[in-house]
């Protein structure tokens, strides 16, 4: 069995107009808002054994609060083609996960996170993955490779807004 959390990057910094968008830092309140997440993940054993994220410095960020906030020994890989990663570069990094991988976690941008979910799930549930916003998903098989072709049980859909818990 393979499960699969799809994050989106915590909120970002339109501030510096001389930053290109793939530099652009996070927020304080995505910041506050990825640790809330965090914090929900871990009350939930949302624990990934690898995150792969995008490059963009936003979404790197990201990765380092989750690894910090859930496990620090969790491996972070950084992989090109999740940025800005459309449903089918997004699919391949999937379905290349090492086998042994049973839990991985992606970090990327919408609109390709919010379409990867309702492409996996066969459903559109999912208007527009907000920042630090997540779906848990889990597939009936083995082998990443094979993901394609099963339809993945939505285990959970997490908008921070909605976790009423507050992180300081």
């Amino acid at each position: 069995m393979k499960t699969l959390t799809i994050f989106r990057h915590a909120k970002s910094s339109w501030d510096n107009a001389d930053l290109s968008d793939f530099e652009r830092p996070l927020l304080p309140k995505g910041i506050k808002r990825t640790k809330k997440s965090c914090q929900w993940m871990k009350e939930n054993n949302i624990i990934p054994d690898l995150i792969v994220s995008s490059p963009a410095e936003r979404a790197k960020l990201t990765a380092q609060i989750i690894q910090e906030q859930i496990g620090s020994d969790i491996k972070i890989e950084f992989e090109t083609n999740m940025y800005p990663g459309n449903q089918d570069q997004i699919l391949e990094i999937l379905e290349n996960t090492d086998i042994n991988c049973n839990h991985l976690l992606i970090i990327g941008h919408n609109p390709g996170i919010t379409d990867i979910t309702n492409c996996l799930t066969g459903e559109e549930n999912i208007e527009w993955m907000p920042t630090s916003g997540f779906a848990t998903l889990f597939f009936d098989t083995n082998k990443w490779s094979r993901i394609r072709n099963k339809k993945a049980q939505l285990m959970h859909y997490i908008e921070p807004k909605g976790i009423q818990k507050t992180i300081d």
